[in-house]
C-alpha cells in the first residue's frame, strides 16, 4: 500500500528529481535518499518489476492550487489580499501571512491544500495503473 502523503511529497519535489516506489512493499523512497547513499540496499534500477520511478513535478501543481484556492474566498478584501501576495517571488511566504489574518480561511487553505495534494498523487497512481489499496475518510 503506497501512502499518498508520502508520494505526494516526492511528487512536490523539484521538477526531474526522481524517487522510486517499492512496488512490492509500497514504500516510498525520496530521491534525496539515493544522493546520500541511503536509498534500500537492495535497490536495482533496472528491476521495474519492483520499482517505479516518481519524478517530481516541482512547485508548480502547488502555486496552482493556491490560485484556485484564492477564487473561492467570498471576503473581497482578503481576496484581493491572496490575489496581490501571489504576484512574484516570495509567493508562498506572502500568501500564508495573508491568509494567517484569518484563522478560519487559513485552516479551509489547508484542507483544501491536503485533498489537492492527495488527488495528485491519486492521480498520479492511476494514471501509472494502480490505485491506494485502501482509503481513510
Amino acid at each position: 500500500m503506497v501512502d499518498l502523503d508520502e508520494l505526494a511529497d516526492v511528487l512536490d519535489q523539484t521538477p526531474g528529481v526522481e524517487s522510486f516506489i517499492d512496488l512490492r512493499s509500497g514504500g516510498v523512497w525520496p530521491g534525496e535518499l539515493f544522493e546520500v547513499d541511503q536509498g534500500p540496499a537492495d535497490f536495482d534500477f533496472a528491476d521495474r518489476d519492483r520499482w517505479l520511478v516518481v519524478v517530481g513535478l516541482g512547485s508548480g501543481p502547488g502555486y496552482a492550487d493556491m490560485e484556485r484556492f484564492g477564487a473561492t474566498i467570498t471576503d473581497v478584501a482578503l481576496a484581493d489580499q491572496v490575489a496581490d501576495a501571489l504576484a512574484g517571488a516570495g509567493a508562498l511566504r506572502r500568501f500564508r501571512s495573508a491568509l494567517e489574518r484569518s484563522p478560519d480561511e487559513f485552516t479551509r487553505w489547508h484542507r483544501y491544500r491536503d485533498d489537492a495534494r492527495l488527488g495528485r498523487a491519486r492521480a498520479w497512481l492511476a494514471q501509472h495503473g494502480y490505485e491506494p489499496a485502501s482509503q481513510a475518510w
